[in-house]
């Protein structure tokens, strides 16, 4: 007994250390950058936006508010739109891959119907995964929360929902977060990847206006 004890006292920690490893191994294979040859045409949605509408380099994001690696996405979005403020515009579009999807997809869609659907966006992926225990009216200031509930029960904001996930199929995104930069699919996003295609695209457009 003794001697089993001494055995798991020595490899209970490079057990630990072990599965740490596999799981950042696994996260670095999730989370890596693949970046398609061909340029395809996102349709246009009526899809929430941060920056202009004309800016050069459009960053379309298909993204769900249960998947742990879109919380990491959203804040390489926000990173690149605070560094190319005037490039770059960041368009929001469903792609529901899991339980709890459909709910938080229509819980910020009904906050956009009062203008604060970036709001729920950040409170959203800053409160995964015990959304059923955040105070929304608290957390938003000016959100008014019957009207929240009422919009909750608008099939339109489902069927925009809806829309997104056929749009994600036809242009065979396979997962979230994946992002078109100018139609340039982006599957597995990284800050240095997304710098990257942004700077080659605004060379792109300023050689062609040249």
């Amino acid at each position: 007994m003794k001697v089993f004890s001494l055995v798991y006292m020595i490899l209970s920690p490079l057990l630990i250390l072990f599965l740490a490893y596999q799981n950042y191994q696994l996260k670095q294979m999730v989370n890596r950058p693949v970046v398609a040859d061909q340029r395809q045409v996102v349709p246009p949605a009526d899809a929430p936006l941060l920056g202009s509408p004309d800016a050069p380099v459009s960053l379309v994001v298909f993204s769900n508010f249960a998947c742990t690696y879109c919380a990491d996405a959203a804040h390489v979005l926000n990173h690149l739109l605070e560094e190319y403020p005037e490039e770059v515009s960041v368009s929001y579009r469903h792609m529901i891959t899991g339980e709890g999807g459909m709910g938080t997809a229509l819980l910020a869609s009904a906050a956009g119907e009062q203008g604060f659907f970036w709001e729920m966006h950040d409170v959203l992926f800053a409160g995964m995964p015990d959304f059923g225990k955040l105070d929304y009216a608290k957390l938003i200031p000016g959100l008014d929360e019957a009207q929240l509930r009422e919009d909750l029960m608008r099939e339109d904001l489902q069927k925009r929902i809806d829309e997104d996930n056929r749009t994600a199929a036809t242009l065979g995104v396979e997962g979230t977060p994946t992002v078109f930069v100018n139609g340039i699919e982006v599957s597995g996003v990284r800050y240095e990847t997304l710098k990257a295609l942004i700077l080659k695209e605004l060379g792109r457009l300023n050689a062609d206006r040249s």
